[in-house]
């Protein structure tokens, strides 16, 4: 190869070095994006399911966890309740649920307190 040759080679290489570290970010910032959408719809789905349930049903203590593929993705899904006692009567439930990555990485979390109106 000539100087010139190899010149020119590395001035491509210069420039396309930023956009191939760029197009490689923003594959990570979607792949972590897909991650938290099915987190989010995993704790959506167990809610609704909860909701489901009359509250007085639901434990009055304690966590569960379950393993849970979605999207291709296996997650960590953790249900604890009644966290605070104070949001936690006969007919009243305190729900937190979390996903998790199986490198234990919390992607969502929720909260909410479930009653059953009469």
């Amino acid at each position: 190869f000539s100087l010139v040759e190899v010149l020119v080679s590395l001035l491509i290489l210069a420039l396309l070095a930023p956009l191939i570290t760029a197009l490689i970010g923003q594959a990570q910032i979607n792949q972590k994006a897909e991650e938290v959408g099915q987190a989010m719809a995993l704790t959506q789905i167990t809610l609704e399911k909860l909701r489901l349930e009359d509250p007085g049903s639901l434990p009055s203590s304690g966590c569960s966890s379950t393993n849970t593929s979605r999207g291709g993705q296996t997650y960590r899904l953790e249900t604890c309740y009644c966290l605070n006692p104070q949001y936690c009567a006969r007919n009243i439930r305190q729900i937190a649920v979390r996903v998790y990555t199986p490198n234990n990485v919390l992607l969502y979390q929720a909260e909410t307190v479930y009653t059953q109106l009469r």
